[in-house]
Formats: C-alpha cells, structure tokens, sequence
C-alpha cells in the first residue's frame, strides 16, 4: 500500500472513531433524531371540542360555547399559519387530530413519522395573577415510538376570555426549537472536526515514523 493510500485509511478510520469519542460526550441519539425530523413526515396535531364539555355548554350557556369553540379555531388556524410559514425542517407535513393520531403510534411506524403538539392547559394555579391563574402552552416535538420527545418547550401566559394563542407565541417556540437543533448540530459537528483533526494529525505522524 503506498503512503497516501495509507494515510487515507487511517483518516477515514479516525473520523469512525471521533463520532464513536462523540458518542461519550453527547447524547447522540439526540443528534440522530435531529437528522431523522429532516427525512420523515412532520404529524401536527389539532386540537380537537371535548364533547362532554360542548353537549354541557350547549344547554346551559350558548356564548360561553361560541367563545370555547372559536378559541380551539382560532388556536388550531394560528398553529397552521405558522407551521407553514416557520417550520423549515420537515419536507412532508400533514395537520391530524388526535384521533388519527392515534392510529399512527404502532409498533411498524416507529421511526417513521414525528408529530407536534401544542398543548394548551388552563387552570393552573401555580402563582398569583389577576384572574387567579396563569395558562401555559407546552409544544413538543415527538418521534413516534421514543417516549422523551426530541424538544420541549413552555410558555406561561395571562389566562382571561379575550387572550387566544397568537401567531407570534407559536412562531417564538418554533423558532427557539430550531435553534436549539441546529446549535446541537454545531456542537457535534465543532467537537468532531476537533477530535477528528487531532487524530489525523497523531495517525500521520506515526505513519511517516514507521516509513522512516
């Protein structure tokens, strides 16, 4: 074997061994996952009227139905918006509801799709406001089949009757998420090209030693 070629295997082989160095630093299957969101379909998930809630307000307070329904609209339209606006990693997006969710999450999908929540919860009375409460939106990004989910993310908000998920708290998280992956991705990728490079460098020397 002559000298370049020897010096090219042991460079590829370097480059094996910095990701296997990366491995026990990172949590790589974090960065795997990162690179999966890219290849598969992106499931976001619309909130859907809970009925019991809706048959209860229908008998007993028509507008207080109307404000209900067109809250879970009006949420679900400002998800939409801004997934197709913001969102840049998923090629494939489909808009479901849990339901259909449901009929996703099988053993022969796992790996194959992730999906986005935005949940919101009310009534949470950690801490003193005005109205006696505070509402928080939770988003997430899951791959179907892992139980921790890639990114989460949460923000708290004054909870009253006129307040409606708006386009820019949506477009904060999705923008905050991303960030936090690529900044993932560039970590991993600086601390390879360091590992990489300085067993390049170690490899070469005990290669022209050996010829000498």
């Amino acid at each position: 074997m002559s000298l370049k070629n020897a010096i090219k295997s042991l460079l590829v082989c370097g480059l094996l061994l910095s990701f296997s160095g990366v491995n026990a630093q990172f949590n790589l299957k974090e960065f795997e996952n990162i690179q999966k969101l890219k290849k598969v379909p992106l499931l976001v998930v619309m909130e859907t009227p809970n009925q019991k809630k809706v048959k209860r307000l229908e008998k007993k307070n028509p507008e207080e139905l109307k404000a209900y329904l067109d809250g879970i609209d009006g949420k679900n339209n400002a998800v939409i918006a801004s997934i197709k606006k913001d969102w840049k990693i998923s090629k494939d997006i489909r808009f479901i509801d849990k339901t259909v969710l449901k009929r996703f999450k099988t053993p022969e999908n796992k790996g194959k799709y992730a999906y986005f929540t935005a949940e919101v919860y009310d009534k949470v009375k950690w801490k003193q406001s005005k109205t006696g409460y505070l509402a928080y939106t939770n988003y997430s990004v899951h791959i179907i089949g892992d139980v921790t989910p890639v990114s989460t993310k949460r923000y708290s908000y004054e909870l009253d009757s006129e307040n409606v998920l708006a386009n820019k708290d949506i477009q904060l998280a999705l923008n905050e998420i991303q960030g936090q992956f690529k900044a993932k991705e560039m970590r991993v990728a600086k601390r390879t090209a360091k590992k990489t490079l300085k067993r390049e460098t170690r490899l070469a020397k005990n290669t022209f030693s050996d010829d000498e």
